[in-house]
């Protein structure tokens, strides 16, 4: 189902950092994800409809510790049953935008994570158009100090335990158009 490609990405997303275009692509169909991507500066994952990354093993397919990052029309899927591990991890990452993002088959969808030292938070993350479904535990782990989540026209409930997790203190959930 695609070609391996977590070095190659990360080459591609350290190139474009460096060369001032932040922009990573990836035309449809998909991508095959053996390593954790971690993204440390600011970058611009965009996809077309039909564009996956898929998990080859328990892992989170990118984890988020810069901010004002952009992912676009993307699909992560993960291992499903047996997964201990969220598809997309924001740690003290803040004023993210995720446009048609469709995450599923992880332990949880997408964990908003502070740093362990207070005020530290991931806050002003805003999901447009997305489904976060069908994920084994939560499809949205808001862990406390998550600040001024937006969920426009996004699903985030299907067979999970909890569709949407926000633990105090946090403050600022705006919800337009959710399901769950």
């Amino acid at each position: 189902r695609g070609q391996t490609c977590s070095q190659a990405l990360s080459v591609a997303q350290d190139y474009a950092i460096a060369n001032n275009t932040q922009c990573v692509y990836f035309p449809r169909p998909g991508y095959a994800v053996g390593t954790q991507i971690n993204i440390t500066s600011p970058v611009r994952w965009v996809g077309e409809p039909g564009s996956y990354l898929t998990a080859l093993a328990n892992i989170t397919i990118a984890s988020v510790t810069a901010s004002n990052n952009t992912f676009e029309d993307l699909e992560f899927v993960g291992i499903g049953a047996g997964s201990t591990k969220a598809g997309l991890v924001l740690n003290n990452s803040h004023e993210n935008v995720f446009r048609s993002l469709y995450i599923h088959g992880f332990y949880n969808g997408v964990d908003l994570m502070p740093t362990t030292v207070a005020p530290q938070s991931s806050y002003l993350n805003s999901f447009y158009d997305s489904r976060i479904v069908t994920n084994s535990n939560y499809n949205i782990n808001a862990s406390s100090r998550t600040n001024f989540l937006r969920l426009y026209n996004t699903t985030f409930g299907g067979t999970s335990l909890i569709g949407l997790k926000y633990k105090g203190p946090s403050f600022g959930l705006e919800i337009y158009g959710g399901d769950c």
